[in-house]
């Protein structure tokens, strides 16, 4: 992903999967998780319940809406993977798992 200007990256995060647990981090990035469940986080009086996390733990089915602000980040790449580095491969291919690049200009 490239944030070609933008500031904010808003992403879903989904586990389609049944049977496993995931941690997703962005290591040098913070991530604001501000949904889940495809719920919007609100407290019973409405007021946003958004929590700033460094890594985001989900099961089978779940799904976390989270925001990454990119403001006064230094620019490079990022990495958003999971941290189950044993998982990284496909049996005897390489360059498996979950992992995408997070482009800051």
């Amino acid at each position: 992903m490239k944030s070609g200007g933008f500031d904010r990256l808003l992403l879903r995060l989904s586990n389609v999967g049944i049977d496993r647990f995931y941690t997703l981090t962005a290591q040098g990035l913070t991530m604001q998780v501000v949904g889940t469940g495809a719920r919007h986080m609100r407290g019973v009086d409405g007021k946003n319940i958004y929590r700033e996390v460094a890594s985001v733990n989900f099961g089978g089915g779940e799904t976390h809406d989270v925001i990454i602000d990119t403001t006064g980040v230094s620019p490079g790449t990022y990495f958003l993977y999971t941290t189950e580095l044993h998982q990284m491969s496909n049996l005897t291919q390489l360059d498996g798992g979950m992992i995408t690049e997070i482009v800051v200009l």
